[in-house]
This record gives C-alpha cells, sequence and structure tokens, in this order.
C-alpha cells in the first residue's frame, strides 16, 4: 500500500488521501494494483476512482458517469452504495473489485493515515470516514 497524495482544501471543506494498493488477491479474482481517493467533502465520505492512462484499469465496463478536465470519474458516497450501485455494475468481476476495495480500506488507510499526518484527531477522522464507508461492504457483496 502507497499514499500517493494527501491534499487540503484550505479552510478543511474538501480533503483526499490517494491510495495504491498491490498485489491484492480475494475468492478467485486477483489485481495487480488497484487505486482510489478516499474523499471527505464537508463530513460525507467518498470513494472516487477515474479513468485515466495513469491509474490501472479497475473496472471491465466502466459505468457511465460523470466527466471533468481530467477524464471520467466516479465518486461514490455512503448513500450511493446503499442505494443499489453495485447493482449497475456490469459484472461479478466489478462488483468484487468493489467490494475488495471496501474491505481493504479501514486496514489500507490506519496506514495511509500515518503518512498522511501527524495530527492525532486527523488521524482518527481518516479512519472513521474509512470504517464508514466499509460499513456499506455487506450491502455490496449481497447485490454480487
Amino acid at each position: 500500500m502507497r499514499l500517493l497524495e494527501r491534499y487540503l482544501v484550505p479552510g478543511g471543506s474538501y480533503r483526499h488521501i490517494d491510495l495504491l494498493i498491490e498485489g491484492v488477491r480475494a475468492g478467485g479474482h486477483a489485481w495487480p494494483r488497484l487505486r482510489c481517493k478516499l474523499a471527505v467533502n464537508g463530513s460525507v465520505p467518498s470513494l472516487e476512482f477515474r479513468l485515466r492512462p495513469d491509474w490501472p484499469v479497475l473496472f471491465e465496463t466502466w459505468p457511465p458517469g460523470p466527466s471533468d478536465a481530467a477524464g471520467p470519474y466516479m465518486q461514490l458516497t455512503e448513500a450511493a452504495l446503499a442505494g443499489g450501485f453495485a447493482a449497475t455494475l456490469a459484472s461479478e468481476r466489478d462488483r468484487a473489485t468493489l467490494a475488495t476495495i471496501l474491505r481493504l480500506l479501514p486496514a489500507v488507510v490506519t496506514t495511509a493515515a500515518r503518512d498522511a499526518t501527524t495530527d492525532p484527531e486527523e488521524y482518527e477522522r481518516w479512519i472513521a470516514s474509512a470504517r464508514q464507508l466499509a460499513a456499506a461492504v455487506t450491502l455490496v457483496e449481497a447485490a454480487g
């Protein structure tokens, strides 16, 4: 696991950590690299995924969604996950990818947050955000 970036908007309304997870295996699947950003906008955590040449290909079929200057992206909040987003993914592998990232998120963020901050309160906020999103993993697995 590597922390690629820590970004904070002055005033604290938005922050993210960019995470790279390498050598992941779960069930019958393997991923050489998984990448996501754990973002917090206000108090709402989300996972961000990008479809870019410098990101690993995460999904066999990229879901329709928004784009910005950096290309197509997905931002998944707890509400989107609870609302059945995983069921909209095209394949079992795509659902497994999302479920695996969510399952690993608390441990990955626990490690990454050590590199991201020396502030104990900020460290705990990162972990709490990761746990909040990871709690949706049973919803994702049920959709798979």
